[in-house]
């Protein structure tokens, strides 16, 4: 179960809104984290990138993600993906700190969850999900609901947080990670994930 204690949507989604006006609205939540006990809490706000979070990003992707591989996700590719419609990059911030962000592609009949980080002494506190709570919303407004990761084959605690959010491992692809490392492909069917959580 997720830590976070509370979670504002500030401004609703509109349904009607296509997929790349959706990704362009200025959403905000914020979430309220219980961090180790006699810390007090922590307020992260959720939001939508924008061009100048994109070294920051690409630098906790480097650090945090793609530690011992190759880089592909640099600045300047991160700040692609922020001018493409049907891209949505989104952050966690503490203050001005930024503890955490994701990246979801969207295509014709699926979404693809590029990235997920959350900086070390900010995980496991519900922010993780959350991120992804926002961009299976996103998924869900622009009609899409089968979603794909893929993940390091040797770490199992992102499968595990993974399958928890109901992920399940559809299959692997050798050398995924430029040619250094194979990856586990994971799949979550959002109308099946709905239905389940309904009941």
């Amino acid at each position: 179960m997720a830590n976070y204690t509370g979670c504002e949507l500030l401004h609703k989604c509109d349904p009607s809104l296509s997929r790349s006006e959706y990704g362009n609205l200025d959403e905000t939540f914020r979430i309220t984290t219980r961090p180790e006990r006699r810390r007090g809490f922590v307020n992260i706000r959720l939001s939508l990138a924008k061009r100048r979070d994109a070294p920051a990003i690409a630098y906790m992707a480097r650090t945090l993600i793609e530690d011992g591989l190759p880089w592909s996700w640099n600045e300047t590719r991160v700040a692609r993906c922020l001018a493409n419609p049907d891209c949505v990059v989104i952050t966690a911030q503490d203050g001005n700190r930024l503890v955490g962000f994701a990246v979801m592609q969207f295509y014709d009949d699926r979404a693809h969850l590029s990235l997920l980080a959350v900086k070390p002494g900010y995980q496991r506190k519900g922010i993780g999900r959350a991120l992804l709570d926002w961009l299976n919303a996103s998924a869900r407004t622009a009609g899409t609901f089968l979603v794909h990761l893929e993940v390091r084959a040797g770490n199992e605690t992102a499968k595990a947080f993974y399958k928890r959010l109901g992920f399940r491992e559809a299959g692997a692809r050798r050398g995924y990670y430029g040619g250094h490392e194979d990856a586990v492909r994971m799949a979550c069917d959002l109308s099946l994930n709905a239905a389940s959580s309904a009941i």
